[in-house]
């Protein structure tokens, strides 16, 4: 999967998704694809702009650190000793505008800490709270 591949491939070859709306002010929908759990976003011309991933079960590694529901503490300092500083928290999100990354964080009862909650990917930054000045 890369970004600017069309909406029609994705449809055709990743199964079975439901569309919804994330943003009530973009008419564009979003397809999320129920047994991934993730959320793909496309562009007016229908190309790939935004990749969410949001299941617990699955990994994202940077290198060999792991991201998904992972500590917060660890992320950060694992990106820190990697040579990135995330920006945030900022609407409860953070960004690592260097790699076009975004996630979010929930509190786990069960290990009492802060952790990474789903990975956004973006081909470049664009949100001017998560860019570096």
């Amino acid at each position: 999967m890369r970004f600017g591949e069309p909406l029609s491939q994705h449809r055709q070859g990743l199964g079975e998704f439901e569309s919804w709306q994330r943003d009530p002010a973009r008419p564009r929908e979003t397809d999320l694809y129920l047994d991934m759990l993730m959320s793909l976003d496309y562009d007016d011309q229908d190309r790939l702009d935004y990749i969410e991933v949001i299941n617990d079960e699955g990994q994202i590694l940077l290198d060999d650190l792991p991201i998904l529901a992972a500590p917060l503490g660890e992320v950060l300092s694992g990106l820190s000793a990697r040579g990135f500083e995330a920006i945030g928290p900022r609407v409860g999100m953070y960004a690592i505008p260097e790699l076009g990354l975004r996630f979010g964080t929930r509190f786990d009862d069960e290990r009492e800490v802060e952790v990474v909650e789903g990975m956004g990917l973006v081909p470049e930054e664009t949100q001017p709270n998560f860019q570096r000045g």
